[in-house]
Parts: C-alpha cells; structure tokens; sequence
C-alpha cells in the first residue's frame, strides 16, 4: 500500500484541495506532519502552522501559503511554482532543488533557509530577502 493517497483502493485517497476553505489555518494545525509527495497544487495554507512539516517532493504548485509558519519544514524538491508565499515563515527551512518558479516571496523570512539548487526563476522576491538564505547553485536565470 502506498502512502499519500496513491492507491485508492483501502481507504487512501488523493490529498488535493481546489477548496478556498483553509487547509491548515482555523484550528487545524499540522505542525511536524508528513505530507511528502503529497497532491496539494491550489490547496489554501494561509495563515496555517506547518512549523517542520515534511513535504519533500509535494506539488504545492498555486498552493495559497501566505502568512503560514514553515519554520524549520523540509520542501526538498517541492514543486512550489507560482506559489503564494508572501510574509511566510521559511527560517531554516529546507528548499533544496525545490521549484519557485513565479512564486511569490515577497517579505517571506528566509534566514537560514537553504535554497541550494533551487529553481528561482521570475519569482517575485524582497530586496535584500535572500541576504542570511544559503542559496549556493540555485538558478536564478
């Protein structure tokens, strides 16, 4: 059986949300969770805590992540293109090979997050955000 709603025939169903209904703000909380590998393009995060969430390899592409707490989660080779970010949490927070293509970042705080080999690309980003983030090989071009 696989895990994160591959298989749908024993209960496990796709985690995917096209919902404006929050995912994780209004008392749903799922700091530390494990939604690696997880369908979550378009869902809504905003405001939620995600605070070490492992969401490796997770299709957030469009996903409403605006004000959430993602201090410290891993979103190595997340798909986050055309993301909504601005004013996120990020600190310390695992970027590595991750797409942010188009993304929005705009005052996301991005201390200590590690953006190695990250996609970057027409990401829309605040003067200076980058200044304490490990961003060695990413592409910017």
């Amino acid at each position: 059986m696989e895990r994160h709603g591959r298989q749908h025939g024993l209960g496990w169903r796709p985690i995917a949300s096209r919902s404006t209904a929050p995912l994780a703000s209004n008392g749903c909380q799922p700091e530390g969770a494990d939604l690696s590998d997880a369908l979550l393009a378009g869902a809504n995060f905003y405001n939620g805590v995600l605070t070490g969430a492992r969401l490796e390899r997770a299709i957030l592409a469009g996903a409403s992540l605006d004000l959430a707490n993602l201090n410290d989660a891993n979103l190595s080779g997340a798909d986050l293109r055309g993301a909504y970010l601005s004013q996120a949490g990020l600190l310390r927070a695992n970027l590595r090979g991750c797409d942010l293509s188009g993304a929005n970042l705009l005052d996301a705080a991005l201390e200590g997050a590690d953006f190695t080999g990250a996609k970057i690309v027409d990401a829309e980003l605040t003067e200076g955000g980058f200044a304490y983030a490990i961003a060695s090989g990413a592409d910017w071009a």
